[in-house]
């Protein structure tokens, strides 16, 4: 079989994609580095470094040096500053806040990191048909990796423990690194030095308000945190669920279900979430084996199981939809269920992924095919107000290409490294991309207009049979010596119509098949050409606006 080839926008966007790359590499004179070709560079960059994570032999492979673009940026927002603080005639105040704003923009360039960063790169290579195997690295030279990129989200890699809370019913899951306390002490500093009124305000008054509200100071609360957080949302196939899909069928989906984890220190959150459960008589509380639990059950129908819970186990702490949700993770936990690790799908996908990192994240097959389902079932609830509109959206979800992935994370001492098998070619997703998202942005401009358009036809295609209505009412009271005020019937005014229009052959009824009333045909023409009409049917049918002409 002959191989298609490629579709010429796809082509261009490829070749715009590689102009892009290689146009980042202008800049300034540094020490040279040799390229694979044997030709000399004469600007430093970091293609080795970067190349010697990624891997070469696959179906795409990408380098961008950054350095000489990221580097200096807070200096060349100072040029900013000066260009704006030219601008003659600027009241003083909108010259003060525009300093503040330029001094609060550089203070965080400098202090994120991103002037660290010397060049990312992304590497994909099939492992098998249809699974391939990433690598995305961001990349800094060593020992320059002071910035919050490389200290929010963990400093060094870990085995990752909490993949053994995985359910095997884990449809999405996404656990991270996150130093909490780090992270408020970082936006304190940055508001305060932001020198706002109103900002320094609400943080002066704020641990007050806390501990008022809840008995627990925020020093406290802050350091309750353990450093991870992560999510999970659970798929259950032996279990449907119906859900009514804009006033269309129910649709069966497999039963949802969703728990928040956090690390923790102590029993501080678990605590106060108690507290604010303690009134209700209903809720059920288990104290045992380490596990402090407390569910409040809902009694309302609902097509699903809720029963919302909070929990306390060993490190962990759990909010969850149900409390089986969170017993079947710990069982996986301990071993006495067989987890989300255990299936084949993960061993499919974590084939030469890492063990250790600090953080991971995970999306199923089953995950993507239930969005894909609701979406169209969306689309198809709406396909009677415009089939045009819904076949064109239709026509980019696809069930049966639904993504699925698996990618560890890791903060190297050279930047932050992922790695993970999936069925979405980067390659081929960069490139639609730079294809599907022109031509959808057009389709959002286009399809807006044509029905304004169509609407504004429609509308004067009415006017015309209102001014036909009108004319024949006229003639009628002339030839039959009428006077103005006559109301006559449709069947009096039928010989002066022209024979085989739409109101002839309608009945009376306009192209949008609205009747006419005899005494609303002058209030429909009672309109002066500098105003908006309005053409709205007897029967109260659709409304139209437009010029007048």
């Amino acid at each position: 079989m002959k191989k298609p080839s490629m579709h010429p926008l796809k082509f261009a966007g490829l070749l715009a994609a590689l102009a892009l790359v290689m146009s980042m590499g202008c800049g300034k004179k540094g020490d040279k580095a040799v390229s694979g070709g044997g030709v000399v560079s004469a600007e430093k960059n970091s293609f080795k470094d970067v190349a010697a994570h990624l891997d070469t032999g696959g179906d795409f492979y990408m380098y961008l040096g950054t350095e000489r673009v990221l580097d200096g940026i807070s200096q060349n927002i100072s040029g900013y500053r000066r260009m704006i603080q030219a601008i003659p005639d600027m009241k003083e105040e909108d010259r003060a806040n525009a300093n503040k704003g330029f001094d609060v923009v550089t203070r965080l360039v400098k202090s994120s990191g991103i002037e660290e960063i010397s060049g990312v790169g992304i590497s994909s290579i099939a492992r098998e048909k249809g699974l391939y195997y990433s690598k995305f690295m961001v990349h800094h030279y060593k020992g320059r990796n002071t910035g919050y990129l490389w200290t929010f989200l963990g400093k060094s890699t870990h085995p990752l423990a909490s993949l053994d809370l995985l359910p095997a019913s884990t449809a999405l899951a996404w656990f991270c690194d996150a130093d909490v306390p780090l992270m408020w002490s970082t936006f304190q500093k940055e508001a305060t030095a932001a020198e706002v009124p109103q900002l320094d305000e609400a943080l002066r008054t704020m641990p007050a308000k806390l501990e008022q509200a809840t008995g627990i100071k925020l020093d406290q609360f802050l350091g309750s945190f353990g450093g991870e957080v992560g999510i999970v949302i659970t798929l259950d196939e032996s279990k449907k669920v119906s859900f009514p899909m804009g006033g269309g069928q129910p649709q069966e989906f497999p039963e949802p279900g969703l728990m928040l984890v956090a690390k923790v220190k102590d029993d501080t959150i678990f605590n106060l979430v108690e507290q604010k459960m303690a009134g209700n008589p209903q809720v059920i509380k288990v104290d045992k084996d380490g596990l402090r639990m407390r569910t409040l059950p809902l009694l309302m129908p609902l097509p699903m199981q809720l029963r919302p819970t909070v929990a306390r186990s060993g490190d962990y702490l759990f909010i969850a939809t149900t409390d089986a949700l969170i017993q079947e993770a710990l069982a996986v936990k301990s071993g006495q269920k067989k987890g989300f690790k255990a299936s084949d799908e993960f061993k499919r996908l974590s084939q030469g992924v890492p063990q250790q990192g600090n953080g991971f994240y995970f999306m199923s097959k089953t995950f993507g095919q239930t969005v894909s389902k609701i979406q169209l079932a969306a689309m198809q609830s709406s396909s009677k107000k415009d089939p045009a509109q819904a076949q064109l959206f239709q026509s980019f979800v696809d069930p049966n290409n639904a993504p699925f992935h698996y990618g560890v994370f890791g903060n190297t001492d050279e930047g932050w490294l992922t790695v993970g098998n999936g069925n979405q070619d980067p390659g081929k997703v960069l490139l639609a991309q730079a294809t599907v998202f022109p031509i959808a942005m057009m389709a959002g401009i286009a399809v807006p207009s044509f029905v304004r358009a169509r609407q504004r036809a429609q509308a004067s295609t009415v006017l015309n049979e209102a001014r036909q209505m009108d004319a024949a009412k006229d003639q009628y009271a002339l030839e039959n010596n009428k006077t103005g005020t006559v109301q006559p019937s449709f069947n009096d005014l039928t010989p002066y119509l022209k024979s085989g229009s739409k109101l002839a052959t309608n009945g009376g009824s306009d192209s949008l098949g609205n009747a006419f009333l005899i005494n609303d045909i002058q209030s429909r023409l009672a309109v002066s050409a500098t105003t908006k009409y309005t053409l709205s049917a007897a029967t109260g049918g659709d409304t139209f606006w437009g010029p007048y002409s």
